[in-house]
């Protein structure tokens, strides 16, 4: 974890394949193997904050990328 990012390391886990052994949707082409996935603040403004995730297999090889809108609740 650092200022605006945090990563998490995910182990295989047989509960994650789906049909012809390719994990959740949420983490592509990652094929009985782990994954690291890095989200990261771009902006946090009054009402809205963005930011991205990617994550890659155990060579760094990129398995998904998204980026994504938050609003923020009122106070």
């Amino acid at each position: 974890m650092g200022d605006g990012q945090c990563s998490i390391n995910v182990p295989f886990q047989e509960a994650f394949e789906r049909p012809g052994g390719v994990v959740s949707g949420q983490v592509g082409a990652a094929r009985k193997e782990g994954f690291c996935c890095t989200a990261k603040i771009l902006k946090i403004g009054r009402r809205l904050i963005y930011g991205t995730v990617e994550c890659v297999d155990s060579g760094g090889r990129l398995l998904t990328y998204s980026t994504v809108t938050y609003i923020r609740a009122e106070k």
